[in-house]
């Protein structure tokens, strides 16, 4: 591995080099190098050159097995554009091989087809996808679909007309939906994608594509027109989630028995697509900071100095088997481990520069970026980016300057809120603040709960400052448990008259200073691969439970209740939660997302 990720004239040598360190002989590489004899040399040199074809083997046997997700070698061959003028018009990304059902390689395990879901119905996205192309100048990707089915080639059975010959399925997936990331410098993500149709010129809905009309299209293509704050190389993964979407106009806003594509089918892309980011598009205005490839963190030994490669991020998820299974299978799907290198940076605002103002100590890379901001942009206003250490200093310097009695921060809802109240008290206390402001959770699990009595015996009762309320997780679980067992997941249109009761009742009461966050997005774990599910918390129906409170708080009637739309930390890295549903209090996640909320409630960022 070492002799291909070196660039050095004389890998031999290198290799030596790099095992002298190793073994405290660096009195032995001067002479290694320029005194000892070719025929003691030999025995080393022949040994490396065994090392290195095996490497080289195993290499080309990795980067053609594109069900492996973690063993990987990344080979920088995408082209160096200086400039956007020398950008092609569109470039093709590379569908992943083997999507058929039957050519992958897998464990046994029970079919899970659901009644009204064959199993034909759960791999079929990937084999209707006719092509990926990436359009540098404008900045997006664009996803073909085929206009007919091609089951006969994917395993599936053709039917028969009546003058016997062979008819074309149309196609099992109208209306898919797609996650994206891009993985390099910085992480982009996305889950609204615009969707054009084949009986409309085009259908781009303002509330991310999930809200759609009664008459059932057929989606010709999907475009994602992506956002990153730094040119250069970025890999590419494009996941088939469903085969249908979910909406609040389909199939009455119902989700409950439609699954999720195969787990070992999700991905449709290639293992080694990449991009090259070269556009002049402004940035995502709502976005305020973003996930930033750290060297000093990939390194396996913490080395700064070690000149690491980016990795592609794969997408993590939990496959049916794998619950409590320790195997290389299952390990390389569920792993943390591909998030270390990832740190959290925020955007800040700067008035008196029109380019990203790049501190002294920030990397050459940061400065490049600097540069091209400045070339291209020079009609907006850029940010500094802040670090979360940096971030926290400041809000805390002004909370202490602007604080004139003790702040009651309530967090209404259930562990999701539980774990953001610890976060939130342990960032004070770290931060010595604790003395002059204080969280604290207010326990409740569906919006219908949050009624008169409840404000009046808690939200009320205790004189909440701020009250922040992200109720949506057991909505979409399918409890289990005893006590809610009775309780479907809740639909959309439901959901959305429990929620717009919830905020009638808070206005009633003029229950002032209060914020709905945004809903956690949830990795996919073992209970939503099930068909039908036994878990429907996953980016599709948790999408459109956010699209919902976030045009209630859009309403005249409404416009004292806002929203804290945390998507730009959460987003990139949904699937990083340790147990598949929660980030632990003292993760970067949950401090970067602390922090944001309480700037947004206490001075007015948002």
């Amino acid at each position: 591995f070492f002799l291909i990720a070196t660039k050095s004239k004389d890998p031999l040598t290198t290799l030596y080099e790099m095992m002298a360190r190793h073994f405290s002989l660096q009195s032995y590489t001067h002479n290694f190098r320029y005194h000892l004899p070719l025929r003691q040399k030999l025995p080393c040199y022949i040994w490396a050159g065994f090392v290195s074809f095996f490497v080289f083997f195993q290499r080309q046997l990795i980067s053609t097995t594109p069900n492996e997700i973690n063993l990987f070698i990344v080979i920088d061959n995408s082209p160096n554009f200086a400039d956007i003028t020398d950008a092609p018009n569109e470039e093709p990304i590379l569908l992943r091989t083997n999507t058929d059902r039957s050519s992958l390689s897998l464990p046994n395990r029970i079919d899970v087809a659901g009644k009204d879901n064959g199993s034909d119905r759960r791999t079929a996205l990937a084999t209707e996808i006719q092509s990926i192309r990436h359009f540098p100048r404008e900045g997006m990707i664009v996803v073909q679909f085929k206009q007919t089915s091609d089951l006969d080639q994917a395993g599936g059975v053709n039917s028969v007309g009546s003058d016997g010959m062979s008819q074309s399925h149309s196609r099992l997936c109208k209306d898919p939906f797609l996650a994206g990331r891009l993985s390099g410098p910085f992480l982009s993500h996305n889950f609204q994608w615009e969707k054009h149709f084949l009986d409309l010129d085009v259908n781009k809905n303002g509330n991310g594509g999930h809200v759609k009309n009664e008459t059932t299209k057929t989606v010709d293509k999907m475009i994602w027109r992506y956002d990153t704050p730094e040119p250069g190389q970025y890999f590419v993964e494009i996941l088939g989630i469903l085969c249908n979407d979910v909406g609040l106009h389909v199939n009455n806003g119902i989700f409950k028995n439609v699954c999720l594509e195969d787990s070992e089918s999700l991905r449709i892309t290639h293992g080694n697509a990449s991009i090259h980011v070269v556009h002049n598009h402004p940035l995502d205005k709502r976005r305020k900071g973003y996930w930033k490839w750290e060297n000093s963190r990939s390194s396996f030994d913490g080395n700064p100095n070690v000149d690491a490669t980016i990795m592609p991020l794969f997408t993590r998820y939990q496959p049916v088997e794998c619950r409590g299974v320790d195997s290389n299978f299952c390990n390389d799907r569920v792993s943390t481990e591909r998030f270390r290198p990832y740190e959290f940076y925020f955007l800040d605002n700067n008035d008196d520069d029109d380019g990203i103002m790049i501190p002294n100590n920030h990397t050459q890379q940061q400065r490049q970026m600097q540069q091209y901001h400045h070339h291209y942009h020079q009609e907006r206003q850029y940010q500094t980016l802040l670090s979360t250490n940096d971030k926290e200093l400041r809000v805390m310097q002004k909370l202490r300057s602007t604080t004139k009695e003790k702040i009651k921060l309530c967090f209404v809802g259930a562990s999701h809120s539980r774990k953001m109240t610890q976060a939130f008290n342990k960032l004070f206390v770290d931060s010595r603040t604790a003395d002059i402001i204080e969280a604290y959770l207010l326990d409740v699990k569906f919006p219908r709960s949050v009624d008169a009595d409840f404000i009046r015996g808690n939200i009320l009762h205790w004189s909440c400052t701020k009250t922040i309320i992200a109720i949506g997780q057991w909505a979409a679980s399918a409890s289990k448990n005893e006590k809610y067992s009775h309780i479907p997941p809740i639909s959309f249109p439901d959901f959305r008259e429990e929620y717009r009761n919830m905020m009638k009742a808070l206005n009633d009461l003029n229950v002032s200073g209060v914020h709905l966050r945004s809903i956690h997005l949830n990795p996919l774990g073992d209970l939503r691969f099930k068909c039908p599910a036994e878990d429907y918390r996953h980016p599709s129906v948790l999408e459109v439970y956010n699209e919902i409170i976030r045009n209630l708080t859009e309403l005249e009637e409404f416009k004292n209740i806002s929203f804290i739309d945390t998507d730009f930390i959460i987003g990139p890295m949904w699937d990083s939660s340790p147990d598949f549903c929660h980030f632990p209090p003292e993760g970067e996640i949950a401090r970067a997302e602390a922090l944001h909320i309480l700037e947004t409630v206490l001075f007015g960022s948002s």
